[in-house]
């Protein structure tokens, strides 16, 4: 029989082939003992969106129809039951005892950790747009970026992009910055006082740049859809997908460097430091080590088709990671 002389030990080509297998499974294998599945749902299960730091113990992972769960350094996940009255949720970060939640119905949550109460502010001037990300200001202000809400769920509909500011009291908001025409996807602090901001146009990208959060000026642009601006070892770093397709391909890119184009793994949503390499997480349900200094990468596969869409450094050696259909991942990446 034609398989069993090709898989014979007695040929040369078949124990060539058979030892491929045998060290596919036992790579695979090895490898899978590092992915602790802590949970994934179905489908139609609400997703992760953000996923940030609240203790030295304790993450918080929030998203669609205002789900958010509690996880620890070991991985134990626990429901937590706010009023979010089923706003989505697109980023969640503590300041001092108060934990904002931002979501894409013009309103912002704002939760005291300690006495546990919750604040609602609704912009009813902001109808029908979404706050996508936020970092703190130095002078207890907040500076804010986003666009129309449907951009945020994968609708083409026009952006009506913005940068804004308001207090840590949520009193009123002040544009400082808008395009009808681009949506803000992502805003960064490099430096005290220097801040930049990534707008798409539909093709391509703009990062803008500030030292006082108020004035915008052209820093550079990049080619497709920078989702997020981060600091990798103090390197400023993009990471996005090719154009609106984000289902397609993805993309890594130092700023002074020529990007690393990747091929269908969808969009390259968020990404963390390791040392001298840095991961990605992927549209996928992947994540991608990158080596720095030499650009060689590793693409690895969680047990999972839902997309990833953020991931957190808990510990030396693991990666918290969450998406799509309640989706997390606790993985070892000392290997």
């Amino acid at each position: 029989m034609i398989f069993h002389s090709i898989f014979s030990c007695n040929s040369y080509f078949g124990r060539k082939i058979l030892l491929f297998f045998l060290s596919f499974f036992l790579i695979s294998h090895l490898f899978s003992q590092n992915i602790n599945k802590l949970q994934l749902g179905k489908d139609q299960d609400s997703s992760y969106y953000h996923l940030t730091k609240i203790t030295d113990n304790e993450y918080w992972a929030a998203g669609e129809y205002g789900i958010i769960s509690t996880i620890d350094s070991i991985g134990n996940i626990k429901s937590l039951n706010l009023a979010t009255e089923g706003f989505n949720i697109l980023k969640i970060e503590r300041n001092d005892d108060e934990i904002f939640m931002l979501t894409d119905n013009a309103t912002i949550f704002k939760y005291n950790y300690i006495t546990k109460s919750l604040i609602k502010k609704t912009f009813s001037n902001f109808k029908n747009k979404c706050f996508y990300d936020m970092i703190f200001l130095p002078n207890k202000k907040i500076l804010l970026c986003g666009g129309k809400t449907g951009i945020s769920k994968g609708v083409r509909q026009i952006p009506n992009g913005f940068i804004a500011t308001t207090s840590i009291n949520l009193d009123t908001l002040e544009i400082v910055w808008n395009s009808y025409r681009k949506f803000v996807w992502s805003i960064k602090e490099i430096n005290p006082n220097e801040y930049l901001a990534a707008i798409f146009n539909g093709v391509n990208s703009k990062i803008l740049k500030s030292n006082d959060g108020k004035k915008w000026t052209k820093y550079k642009s990049v080619k497709g859809l920078v989702h997020e601006i981060n600091l990798i070892n103090g390197k400023i770093a993009y990471c996005g997908t090719g154009g609106i397709n984000y289902k397609k391909n993805g993309f890594f890119q130092f700023d002074d460097n020529r990007q690393m184009k990747f091929k269908n793994t969808g969009c390259f949503w968020s990404m963390q430091e390791l040392d001298n390499d840095l991961l990605v997480v992927s549209q996928k349900g992947e994540f991608i080590k990158i080596d720095q200094l030499e650009k060689k990468y590793k693409i690895y596969s969680l047990p999972t088709y839902f997309p990833i869409y953020d991931v957190e450094r808990i510990s030396k050696d693991k990666m918290l990671m969450v998406g799509h259909g309640k989706s997390a991942f606790l993985v070892d990446i000392s290997n």
